[in-house]
Order: structure tokens, then C-alpha cells, then sequence
């Protein structure tokens, strides 16, 4: 199962491409063939090189040349033997760790291979008993120097920190074989999954570097502390559900300790999830009947508080249950900054607050990347024609609310009628529906495609169809009268008209492939040549103009 979507890692190739090379980018032509020690030299450098600039990852890009453009190549085509790089090269790493994952992209047509390599954890990555490093576009031997820094990252690290005085025995052995359901089910396939598996609970953990050299991190007893052994770790790994009424008032709750997999799951046992009716096709009779959350949703929010959160804040998990939604809310900054941030191409984080827990969890098959994550509950939501997720970003914390239920009707119709609208478009929707602000440019772009109504800034949710037809006849208008004739017509029938009824009237018309500045630009050209003409006048002034006809424009106004 890939760790990223196909345009998501497009997008990433042209971040890269902009970036050029690095200490944790290489770009390699490969046409035919690499050297398969040179491929596991570059994989333990980009590691480091990624650990050492706390980045989450390093990339390796074959099929391009040194400025990163697309030159094609033929290494390893059969998909099969691609893969099994995985296997060959977790064999010969130190610490057992291997790609993230392989990508194929064929960006003008020619072939490239990205290998997403994950960054050191508390050691040095070693390829066949020896580590790199990067000085410059070269492959040197990791220094003492930077092998002290990456262990001192990884002390950083809290979920990397050796939990003092904890065994095997303060596990439980439920939480780990829930884990490694997880991990055949999102790993079917891979060469390896069936190793793992029949392997003892101990060579698991050590697999997915929660153990290092017998002891235990904190990022194990997170996921799998009994509850007895809970306080063995700081903070005590706790989950709490909390019930509330429609005034906020709590009238039930539950608090689970111990390991955080299990607490979810216990958690989410007790969240009321009915069946939901609802229509949003206004030519159809026709409802759809579904469950108000989808449960794979809340368990990838879940999973994300998990692996995201800051514990040194010694704060706990929370799912807020209420009449209208469900908000899970975890200790710790946002480190996108916004989800706005998330929609840009090609985002990738800075780094991960948790990396040990982060790659472990990933490796299980329980989180993507950060972001990647959030664009696909989105899309589920969308797909559902329900609002999407809401992000709230307080002091120290992060609360992602899921709605249970339509808002907007018109916004719900809209998302059925254009089941092809990107996420973009839909985010910027939902936030009109959610009464929430956007820009003039963001709402001249919902406009021209009829999804929205009304004037900037105080624009609402159109019903799917009659602001498409409104901007057909105004395109029919603009063909027949022209730009000017539709200005005059418009002051005509209303007396006066201020710069934003002209914009309003005018954006739609203009051609669609003009940006909404240029448009801006054309619509105030327009409005000085008929000035200078003496077809309208400005009786308002320079701050707060308002146009009427203007004499040269009175005795031969085109008719309606």
C-alpha cells in the first residue's frame, strides 16, 4: 500500500526539482542500471544527512539528471523486483529500517523512480557495517561529529527514550496483537510481512525500533503499556472519552490507561454512532442512509494524536462527544502551522515531533504522512457530502471536530452535483457554509463556477445550477452588448452603481483564463476610457466612488 498518493508525490518531485540537490536530495540519471552498494551507500547518507536537519525523510531520485529533469530509466521495470529492494536492503541496514517507499512516476513521458528513505532514529543508519554522511554532492564516512548529534537528536526524542525499569511483562499482549492486525492488513504482499508476524513479541518491537539493545522506549509503552504499567512511563499514556449535552455540560465520561491503541479502541466503543438520513440530489426523491461518522475516519485522527502529539506536555488524549460532532483533542502545536498550509503542492513537513513513534507507527501501517493523512479524511468527508473536518489550533493543542451531520444543504447538493470537485475548491466552500473568511480572489473563484452568491465579503452557498445559469446569461449579454453596454444597462436600471456592483457583474464575463488581478486591472480600464468618454461620471470620489450615466451616454443607452 502506497505511503502517498500519486499526485501528492508528483507535486513533491517539482518541490524537489525547485530545491535541486542537497544532503537529503539526490538526483542520479540511472539510466539502465545502479550499483547496488552505491544505492545502500546513499540510502544510510540521506538517513543521517535527514536525521541531522530533523527532517522526516531523505530522497533519491533516479531517472533524472543533476538539475532534475526527467531523463527516463530502465532500472528494475518489473514492479516485483522493485519492491524487493525493501527486502534487500532492510537485510544489509543496521537498524533493520528500509524505504518508506518506492515510487514510479512518468512525468513527460519518461520514467522515474523516488525512493522516500526515512531518517535515523537514536543511531546511526550503517549500510554493511559502516555509516555515511554527505559533504557536498560526495559520500563520505559519517564523522564522529555528526554520529554524536544524531544520537543527541534521537535523545531529543522523547517517544526515542529509554523507559527505565520497563519489561516485556509491562506490555499488553492484546495491544501488541492489535498491532500486528494492523500490520497484515495494511503490509499484505510485502516480502517480509509474514516474518514479522510469526515473530516473538520482542523481535517485533525491535523490527520497528521500540526496543533498542533489550530496553524498552517510551514510544513502546505509549502504544502497548498494560494498564498496571502505566505510570512506569511520564506521562502515563491515558485516553479519556467525555459525553456532553447540547449546553456543553458533561454528563458522562471514562478515563483508560495504559497503552493508547487499545484506549482508542475502548474509547471509540462507546461513541453513539446512528444511522443518519439525508438528501442532496434536488432532482431526486432518492436518500442517503449511512452511519454519521465513518469510524476509519476517527481512527486515523486517533492514530495522528497518537504519533503527533507533544508529550512532554504531560496532557492526555480527548474525544469530545456531543449532539452535533466529535472533536479528539491531543497536547501539542500544529506544526504545518495551518491545514491552508497542507493544500499548497508538494508540503512537506519540517520535521516530526515524535520520529521514532512517528516511523514505527507508519512502519505498522496506522498513519501516513503528516498531511497526507488530513487530505485523505477530508476527501472522505467530501465524498459523503458532509462538512469536512474542522482544525481548531489553541495554545499547546490541536482539536480536529467531525461533523455528524449536514450543515448547508446547498453546500451538500453542490458536492453531489460536481463529485469531481477537488479538495481545494471544496475547503474553500466549506468555509463559506461555516460562515468562515476567504479572500475576494478565493471568492471570485467559486463564483465564476457558480458555486457561490452574493457580494464579497458577505457571499453564501448557492443551490447547484442557478448561479451557473446566471453567469450563461451574462456571458450572453457581454456577446451581445459588450463590456460597456452591460456597465451602462447595469446603472441604468439601478440609478448608481459602486465598484463592487460593477466587479460582481463583470468578473463572470471576463475570460476565464485571465487571473482574478487581471481581471481587476481590465474591469479599471474599462471604467477610466468610459470616464474620459463621458459615458458615466463618479459623484462619490476617489475613496468611495459611484458612477451614474454620464450626458454622452443618456440619449443612445442600448435597450435591454
Amino acid at each position: 500500500m502506497a505511503n502517498l498518493e500519486l499526485d501528492e508525490v508528483a507535486d513533491i518531485f517539482e518541490t524537489l526539482r525547485k530545491e535541486r540537490e542537497s544532503e537529503t536530495i539526490e538526483f542520479k540519471e540511472a539510466k539502465n542500471n545502479f550499483d547496488f552498494d552505491d544505492l545502500g551507500r546513499y540510502f544510510s547518507a540521506l538517513s543521517n544527512e535527514a536525521s541531522l536537519r530533523k527532517r522526516p525523510y531523505g530522497w533519491l531520485v533516479f531517472g533524472v539528471d543533476d538539475e532534475g529533469n526527467p531523463v527516463g530509466t530502465s532500472y528494475r521495470t518489473d514492479r516485483k523486483g522493485l519492491d524487493n529492494l525493501k527486502t534487500e536492503v532492510r537485510n544489509r541496514i543496521n537498524d533493520f529500517s528500509t524505504f518508506t517507499d518506492i515510487y514510479e512516476l512518468f512525468p513527460d513521458g519518461r520514467r522515474i523512480i523516488m525512493f522516500q528513505i526515512p531518517a535515523a532514529g537514536r543511531i546511526p543508519v550503517a549500510w554493511m557495517g559502516s555509516a555515511y554522511g554527505r559533504e557536498g554532492d560526495s559520500i563520505t564516512n559519517l564523522s564522529d561529529q555528526k554520529m554524536r548529534k544524531i544520537v543527541e537528536n534521537g535523545t531529543d526524542d522523547w517517544s526515542a527514550r529509554i523507559c527505565k525499569g520497563a519489561t516485556m511483562s509491562d506490555l499488553s499482549g492484546a495491544a501488541i496483537t492489535a498491532a500486528k492486525k494492523i500490520f497484515a492488513q495494511k503490509n499484505v504482499g510485502r516480502e517480509y510481512t509474514a516474518d514479522l508476524l510469526i515473530a516473538d513479541d520482542s523481535t517485533f518491537l525491535l523490527k520497528l525500533g521500540l526496543m533498542t539493545e533489550g530496553s524498552l522506549t517510551n514510544g513502546a509503552m505509549a502504544l502497548f503499556a498494560s494498564p498496571d504499567a502505566a505510570s512506569k512511563v511520564d506521562p502515563a499514556p491515558e485516553v479519556a472519552w467525555i459525553l456532553r449535552d447540547r449546553n456543553g455540560e458533561t454528563i458522562s465520561g471514562e478515563v483508560f490507561r495504559g497503552s493508547l491503541l487499545l484506549g482508542m479502541e475502548h474509547a471509540l466503543a462507546l461513541v453513539r454512532n446512528p444511522r443518519y438520513i439525508y438528501a442532496v440530489d434536488p432532482d431526486s426523491t432518492n436518500t442517503i442512509e449511512t452511519n454519521r461518522y465513518d469510524m476509519n475516519v476517527l481512527r486515523e485522527i486517533f492514530f495522528n494524536a497518537i504519533a503527533h502529539q507533544d508529550y512532554t506536555i504531560k496532557g492526555r488524549i480527548n474525544l469530545i462527544e456531543t449532539e452535533i460532532g466529535m472533536d479528539i483533542i491531543n497536547p501539542g502545536d500544529f506544526l504545518p502551522g495551518s491545514v491552508e498550509v497542507l493544500l499548497g503542492s508538494g508540503y512537506m513537513p519540517p520535521y516530526y515531533r515524535n520520529r521514532l513513534l512517528t516511523t514505527a507507527m507508519k512502519s505498522i501501517g496506522m498513519i501516513e504522512t503528516y498531511g497526507g493523512g488530513i487530505m485523505r479524511r477530508m476527501r472522505v468527508q467530501k465524498d459523503r457530502y458532509m462538512p469536512l473536518p474542522d482544525y481548531n489550533l489553541g495554545d499547546k493543542t490541536v482539536g480536529v471536530h467531525i461533523y455528524g451531520n449536514i450543515i448547508d444543504q446547498n453546500y451538500s447538493m453542490t458536492l453531489f452535483a460536481s463529485r469531481d470537485m477537488d479538495i481545494r475548491t471544496a475547503f474553500l466552500l466549506d468555509r463559506v457554509q461555516k460562515r468562515l473568511p476567504i479572500s475576494s480572489a478565493q471568492s471570485e473563484e467559486l463564483s465564476v463556477k457558480g458555486f457561490v452568491g452574493g457580494k464579497w465579503p458577505a457571499i453564501h452557498t448557492a443551490p447547484p445550477g442557478r448561479d451557473a445559469s446566471a453567469k450563461a446569461d451574462m456571458m450572453e449579454k457581454a456577446r451581445t452588448k459588450g463590456y460597456e453596454g452591460c456597465i451602462l444597462s447595469l446603472i441604468a436600471e439601478t440609478g448608481s452603481a459602486n465598484r463592487s456592483d460593477i466587479n460582481e457583474l463583470m468578473l463572470g464575463m471576463l475570460p476565464s483564463g485571465m487571473t482574478y488581478g487581471e481581471k481587476e486591472v481590465r474591469i479599471r480600464n474599462i471604467i477610466a476610457k468610459m470616464s474620459r468618454e463621458g459615458k458615466i461620471v463618479n459623484t462619490g470620489g476617489r475613496r468611495m466612488p459611484k458612477w451614474i450615466l454620464g450626458d454622452a451616454a443618456r440619449s443612445r443607452m442600448p435597450r435591454s
